[in-house]
């Protein structure tokens, strides 16, 4: 059994997916041999949502924690907000809010044989943060962890929403034959054994819910109800995966429209793009989503690490 320490865990996106045992459009996720053995976030919203659907949560700063249990594998994602393609890019690694530094720390305290820790692109594509993010790879390997990001899109691996991130893996010992990375499973255009990405229309088709009705009558599949805001305010396209879901996408009405009726997409599609079941308990409207690993993505690459751990 490989035992897990969550940091930054929101409301459990990525801790689901590393637990397992979830159906997702009709396919189950096998339970993954994972025991989670402390979980911990700053945000008591989004905490409650993570206890409702998994249990025992601390709330709490992780960088105030001095007490730690024996782990084998550390995971997180550390809020981006400093990093975040959004961003005006003016402070970065200095910024207050970045805790890339407090879940190395906790890696050191550790020591697990593994981590895997997510952020945005922004730590790769932007020239600033990159020099950082090169910074932050080299102080893991210190630690004596053979040490390999990439960064992955959701869609590859059946969540039906393009979303690109950062991923960081660690494995403990120079004789180590990880870091360990899962297969992709789908593409945009599919060959050999690949699948093509899950699309709006297979997400969300047999949910008709009609209410909250936006005059956007006028408004063409990927069409920007106000083109200044670029993103958001944008009607999905039914045969494509959805545009990346974003926090502040999923906190109120006529952020993001259905593809066939005039209304915003309900918290229950909300879920679906971002592949939490539809028995994923979320009570309101909020930034979890937004924030979440999807549970499918974090399934897929937990699973390709417990499995390098021998379990």
């Amino acid at each position: 059994m490989v035992k897990v320490v969550s940091l930054f865990s929101g409301c459990g996106g990525l801790d689901l997916g590393a637990r397992g045992g979830f159906v997702f459009l009709g396919r189950r996720f096998p339970t993954n041999p994972v025991q989670i053995v402390k979980a911990i976030d700053f945000d008591r919203d989004v905490a409650a949502v993570y206890a409702e659907n998994l249990g025992p949560i601390d709330v709490a700063d992780v960088r105030t924690v001095t007490d730690w249990p024996n782990a084998d594998l550390v995971i997180g994602g550390p809020p981006c907000q400093p990093f975040s393609l959004a961003s005006k890019h003016q402070i970065g690694a200095s910024d207050e809010r970045n805790c890339i530094p407090a879940f190395v720390d906790v890696v050191s305290k550790i020591r697990p044989r593994a981590f895997l820790m997510e952020n945005v692109v922004g730590l790769i594509w932007v020239k600033r943060h990159r020099a950082y993010f090169d910074q932050v790879l080299e102080q893991l390997a210190d630690f004596g962890y053979s040490v390999e990001w990439r960064q992955l899109n959701a869609a590859d691996y059946g969540v039906p929403q393009v979303r690109e991130r950062v991923f960081v893996q660690g494995v403990r010992g120079a004789k180590s034959t990880g870091p360990w990375w899962p297969e992709q499973t789908h593409a945009e255009k599919p060959e050999g054994k690949l699948k093509p990405w899950v699309t709006v229309r297979h997400a969300i088709a047999d949910l008709e819910a009609a209410y909250h009705k936006d005059r956007i009558g006028h408004l063409p599949e990927g069409g920007l109800r106000y083109p200044r805001y670029k993103s958001s305010n944008r009607r999905m396209f039914a045969d494509r995966p959805f545009f990346t879901i974003k926090c502040d996408q999923t906190v109120k009405l006529g952020s993001v429209f259905h593809p066939w009726f005039n209304r915003s997409l309900t918290l229950t599609e909300l879920k679906r793009a971002c592949s939490f079941p539809d028995d994923f308990v979320i009570q309101k409207r909020g930034k979890a989503l937004g924030n979440a690993v999807p549970p499918v993505l974090a399934w897929h690459l937990v699973r390709a690490i417990a499995r390098g751990l021998g379990q």
